[in-house]
This record gives structure tokens, sequence and C-alpha cells, in this order.
């Protein structure tokens, strides 16, 4: 029943993005790991060959099944007016495993077991934010939001929500 919960530090925050505010999110696997070569986290590679996916959600839930590997989520946000010109805070309620965030081709953030110096096994229910710098986003446009995830076993995917917040 808390399985979709986000920390309790966050259902307190004065300034979250709205539902409204993002796009559909896609989803493409990544057996080979060839989406960083091939820039799948830049915001003019055509999202060709992706599906929509529910998030948050097991990709176990999802037509994506029990996969195993590298796969990539894509979707879009647009900030309030009121925020132009200010950083964002990408907040992720828990991704399983691994993840590495992009925003508008842009790598923001890192949650591995490298950058964490932490186990796999520490990662997948470990909340984290992405600091985006305001000279990384869009004014009255559409950010690209693109998010590499590495799942080694079991189950994979962004499986908590995800929040935009201003500082």
């Amino acid at each position: 029943r808390t399985a979709f919960e986000i920390p309790a530090e966050w259902k307190a925050l004065p300034r979250v993005l709205p539902a409204s505010a993002w796009g559909p999110w896609l989803f493409r696997e990544d057996p080979a790991d060839k989406g960083v070569a091939e820039g799948w986290f830049r915001p003019e590679r055509e999202p060709a060959g992706w599906a929509p996916i529910a998030v948050p959600a097991f990709w176990a839930e999802t037509d994506a099944g029990d996969y195993v590997g590298y796969g990539w989520y894509r979707t879009t946000f647009t900030l309030p007016a009121d925020w132009k010109g200010k950083p964002v805070r990408l907040l992720f309620g828990s991704v399983d495993e691994q993840a590495w965030v992009y925003v508008n081709g842009h790598l923001v953030r890192e949650h591995t077991a490298a950058s964490e110096k932490a186990p796999i096994e520490a990662l997948w229910e470990t909340p984290f934010a992405a600091e985006v710098p305001a000279d990384r986003l869009r004014d009255g446009a559409p950010n690209v939001l693109a998010v590499r995830v590495h799942n080694a076993r079991g189950n994979g995917g962004i499986w908590r929500p995800v929040l935009a917040a201003a500082p």
C-alpha cells in the first residue's frame, strides 16, 4: 500500500510541479547498451521505437515485463512562468537499481553503485534528487528528461514517483 509513497519531507514542499506540466512517459529497452553512444538522451533525437510506459511502476508491471538490462525513459516537463531563471530539483522516489538522469541533453545526476559508493542492493529503494541548474532549463518550452536505468536482477524501473520542485 505504501510502495509508491514519497519521502515525508517531500510532501511538505511548497512548490512542486503539477502533474499537468508533465508529458507522457516513454520507454525503450537497450539490451546492447548503445543508448549513450547513440545519444538517446538528446532532446533533438526523435523517440522512434519508444513505447508508452506507466511511471511509477516496476517493469514487470508494464509491457517491459521481466526485463533485465539497460532501459531508457523519456518525458517532458514545462516550468511555470514564475520559475524562470531558477534551478529545479528533480526528486526520484526510487529507481531500481541504477540511474543516470539527463535534462535537455546534459547529465545532471548519476545514482549508481560508483557514485553512491554503495552496492546496488542499497540503491533500488533509496530516494535521490537531481539538481538542475537554471542554465540547463528551457523557460516557456518543454524540457526533455531522459533517464537511463540499469537493472541487474529482479524488478527494474522508476517505481516510485518523480517530482520537480523549485528551490
